[in-house]
């Protein structure tokens, strides 16, 4: 056996002065992160465009609230037919008509090339919709993908609020991958405490979605119905913040006949048709107020509210707020027997 030297020995007995290289682990987000992914990701991303009009732009998740009888699921269609996209990636599930409207509107997919679905046809359940979105979007399936529902109510209750946000995510997990989602909705029936109308369900669709509409029916005249589509939400600056149709109010005509009467109307200087019709409707409210007070004798404040409330269609709400802000300037009252408000005219 070698001896070794004093130094080698001392060198031996010295801890080395060279540290070991630190290798850091992994901690449970590294594996999600999305880094180096860039150009793969890019080839889902679908440049914005518009596909409805100027209201709704693909990429993006839109929902567009309406009265019943307003015309959006004729306007839907009618914005369909003259997109320039590639309609055979276009899905439009029908879940609210007649056996008679589901033929006579599956003609008009047949013609111009884009699918159709409807609950309970080839084995489409509504209930599994969500399910099948999940499946495409982990299958990158999603790209250049249209849907449009009609009417949005019947994939998830809005009126729930978990249920809406999981149905929400799913959507947005669909956009991001390179869909496109619009959603018809409705609105309540009673309009809001200002006398406009109002989305129905809780706040989070439109919350969450990129873009949003109210459809008001503005007028009838002319023998055209006209109407106004109102953003309420937008992502993107190039979304109409305005815009009006008409179609034809004629009785007895073919649905075909009314989805070619559809035309879009341009007004120099639009604004919105509530806004335009604050003072008017202040002015008939006042009317209608002193009307029951004065010809009709209603005159204690409750009644007066429930009653004329029920003339102007609007809420018993608005209605006794309406009177309570304007005693003093058209009406007042007096304090009459077990406190009652006895109201009258001011001349």
């Amino acid at each position: 056996m070698r001896a070794y030297t004093k130094d080698e020995l001392w060198q031996m007995m010295t801890p080395s002065t060279e540290l070991a290289p630190i290798v850091e682990t992994p901690n449970a987000l590294d594996q999600y992160s999305l880094k180096g992914s860039s150009s793969e990701l890019e080839k889902n991303v679908v440049p914005a465009s518009f596909f409805l009009g100027e209201i709704a732009l693909t990429g993006q998740s839109t929902v567009i609230y309406a009265a019943p009888n307003t015309g959006k699921t004729l306007l839907g269609l009618h914005l369909i037919m003259g997109s320039q996209v590639n309609k055979s990636k276009l899905y439009y599930l029908n879940l609210d008509d007649t056996a008679e409207g589901l033929v006579t509107k599956l003609k008009i997919a047949e013609e111009y090339d884009f699918e159709m679905l409807v609950d309970g046809h080839k084995g489409f359940d509504k209930n599994n919709f969500s399910k099948i979105i999940v499946s495409m979007v982990k299958n990158d399936q999603c790209a250049e993908v249209i849907i449009v529902a009609d009417t949005l109510k019947k994939l998830t209750d809005l009126m729930n609020k978990d249920k809406s946000s999981k149905f929400n995510d799913v959507i947005r997990s669909f956009v991001s991958k390179g869909g496109t989602f619009v959603g018809l909705a409705h609105v309540n029936k009673k309009l809001g405490a200002d006398g406009k109308p109002v989305y129905s369900g809780t706040s989070d669709t439109i919350d969450d979605f990129d873009c949003a509409y109210i459809l008001h029916k503005v007028s009838e005249k002319d023998g055209f119905h006209f109407v106004q589509f109102e953003r309420k939400k937008q992502r993107s600056s190039i979304n109409a913040p305005l815009a009006t149709y008409r179609y034809s109010s004629e009785q007895g005509i073919s649905y075909n006949e009314l989805l070619l009467s559809v035309d879009h109307v341009k007004i120099e200087g639009e604004v919105p048709y509530y806004a335009e019709n604050e003072v008017r409707s202040t002015a008939m409210m006042i009317d209608v107020v002193k009307h029951f007070i004065e010809k009709l004798k209603v005159n204690t404040k409750m009644q007066l509210a429930v009653k004329t409330a029920k003339s102007l269609d609007v809420s018993k709400r608005t209605m006794l707020r309406f009177i309570e802000e304007h005693i003093g300037v058209h009406w007042d009252y007096k304090v009459g027997e077990h406190n009652t408000h006895i109201f009258y005219l001011i001349e």
